[in-house]
């Protein structure tokens, strides 16, 4: 979605159809939330992980602490 200033702005929405009297559809009800601090968070992780698996040697998945199986 682009906002008046041109920005990009990611939404998550939902929406559901409400019936008349009738059960024919009257409207849509429904809300639109900005999700977009969240997706660009998201976009600054996946652009790093390759820096932090390259220090660690190997996937990220590799980097990670063993678990105790106590």
């Amino acid at each position: 979605m682009l906002a008046k200033d041109g920005r990009v702005v990611w939404v998550h929405s939902k929406a559901t159809l409400v019936p008349g009297e009738t059960g024919r559809p009257r409207f849509w009800q429904g809300v639109a939330l900005d999700v977009t601090a969240q997706k660009l968070a998201e976009e600054s992780t996946r652009a790093v992980e390759p820096r932090f698996a390259a220090m660690a040697g190997g996937p990220l998945e590799e980097a990670r602490a063993p678990r105790s199986h106590d």
